[in-house]
């Protein structure tokens, strides 16, 4: 199979995925999420907090108004719709750590509530910042989320390896390596989607900016070969 060129937006350790998710299934969801006006522009159907859905509202106030027809909008070629791809991954990967940070809070509050543990009730505020941040789109607080999620992953894994050479507590269940391992397991799959939503974020506007200037242009030279 043919490799394709980078795909602007998205770092390139996510490529390689991207060529392994990619199908005629991810086709139909770009078309369902980009929409092209009679006058030709893109427009992709993003989050209001989405960095890309800024700079997209930026460059159509800047555009000035065109004349719309009565036809209807023809389906997007492959090509275009691969320059959107970037945002359009931002946005699914932010619904994805939305959804895993709710269960690692509600999680984290069955434990305060049961056993009246602390550190439980800060793990649910850590919780909490890992939602903001992805609902928000924002770099601090999805970071903020990713160490909290590294460091006490480690540090499980650390007793569990402790008390296998080590006799645990008398207060302690025969049972708590295996817990702490795999709730270490768990929170090491959530880290990895919280850091590949991360990866996925512009660290400027500018970028965004640049993402969404490079698939208007590639998109009016389409226009311009097919109706020269």
């Amino acid at each position: 199979r043919a490799s394709r060129p980078p795909i602007l937006g998205m770092p390139p350790q996510q490529n390689e995925e991207v060529d392994e998710e990619a199908g005629v299934a991810g086709e139909e969801d770009h078309q369902q999420m980009v929409m092209r006006n009679p006058d030709g522009s893109m427009v992709m159907l993003l989050s209001p907090n989405n960095p890309y859905h800024k700079a997209q509202l930026e460059h159509d106030s800047a555009a000035p108004p065109q004349d719309s027809g009565t036809e209807s909008p023809p389906v997007i070629n492959p090509a275009i719709l691969e320059q959107f791809h970037g945002p359009l991954q931002l946005e699914r990967m932010a619904r994805v750590v939305r959804l895993l940070a709710l269960f690692d809070m509600a999680f984290s509050l069955m434990h305060a509530m049961a056993d009246l543990w602390p550190a439980a009730v800060a793990a649910s505020v850590m919780s909490y910042s890992g939602y903001l941040g992805a609902r928000l789109f924002r770099r601090d607080l999805t970071r903020v989320y990713l160490v909290y999620l590294t460091l006490f992953a480690l540090s499980r894994v650390a007793f569990a390896a402790q008390y296998l050479v080590v006799p645990l507590p008398a207060t302690a269940p025969p049972s708590l390596p295996i817990y702490l391992s795999l709730t270490a397991m768990v929170q090491l799959v959530i880290a990895h989607f919280v850091w590949r939503f991360y990866t996925l974020l512009p660290s400027t506007i500018e970028q965004a900016r640049f993402v969404h200037y490079v698939a208007e242009q590639h998109a009016m030279i389409m226009d311009q070969q097919r109706h020269p």
